[in-house]
């Protein structure tokens, strides 16, 4: 999958905004949007329009340069795919434990802590056992860009994962959301699993995130 390129273009309407608050903001002064510029020595009524002008476009432009996509280096993509890999790997051999600690705190709260999470994971490595559910295949897709939420910075992994249960094999295409402080450090992660019933949870974990219009495909097939 094509992770969606076109952020930069729809934020960058906030330039365009900026400017419509200046035109009302100058629509006051004889009709004209924009300063007009005065012969040397006379009166300058509109230099405090110039002035605002200026202003918006800074900010404006500081609007834009925040939403941008940033891109992950060959290096930082293969340290993140190698930890997704064996977070994974210790799940599925019944180790719950680094999958527990590195995941995002926003799932901390919405679970009522961290203890409350902890139990619940155990309740699923126990079902997994009971249905004796296998992980038959997993592949992780390239990162996608990086956007900035607040003092983070997120990405969007896809995983596709074969599972047998009971004879059959059933498909689940996702992806993980990476997170990391700005700063750098260590990722922390939230599965998409959760987003197929409820896609606005996504809001609800991260509400400074502007969340992309595209993300990667979240869904389960049975396959046989």
């Amino acid at each position: 999958m094509t992770p969606y390129l076109s952020r930069r273009s729809r934020n960058c309407s906030a330039y365009e905004n900026a400017t419509k608050l200046f035109h009302v903001s100058c629509a006051g002064n004889g009709g004209h949007s924009y300063p007009q510029f005065q012969s040397p020595g006379a009166d300058k009524p509109t230099d405090r329009n110039m002035n605002r002008f200026l202003i918006f476009c800074t900010i404006a432009l500081l609007l834009c340069t925040s939403a941008m996509a940033g891109t992950l280096s060959a290096k930082e993509t293969d340290t993140l795919k190698t930890d997704i890999e064996l977070m994974y790997a210790a799940f599925e051999s019944g180790d719950a434990r680094i999958l527990l600690n590195k995941t995002h705190s926003s799932v901390y709260r919405l679970s009522g802590g961290k203890r409350a999470l902890q139990e619940s994971l155990r309740k699923a490595m126990l079902y997994l056992r009971e249905h004796h559910v296998k992980y038959i295949q997993s592949e992780l897709g390239s990162p996608t860009a990086t956007y900035t939420a607040g003092s983070e910075e997120v990405c969007f992994v896809p995983r596709t994962s074969v599972l047998g249960i009971n004879g059959k094999r059933v498909k689940t295409t996702g992806f993980l959301i990476a997170i990391r402080s700005l700063s750098g450090g260590s990722w922390k992660y939230i599965d998409s699993a959760a987003l197929i019933e409820n896609p606005e949870l996504l809001r609800t974990l991260l509400p400074k995130l502007h969340i992309p219009e595209e993300l990667p495909k979240n869904s389960t097939e049975l396959l046989d």
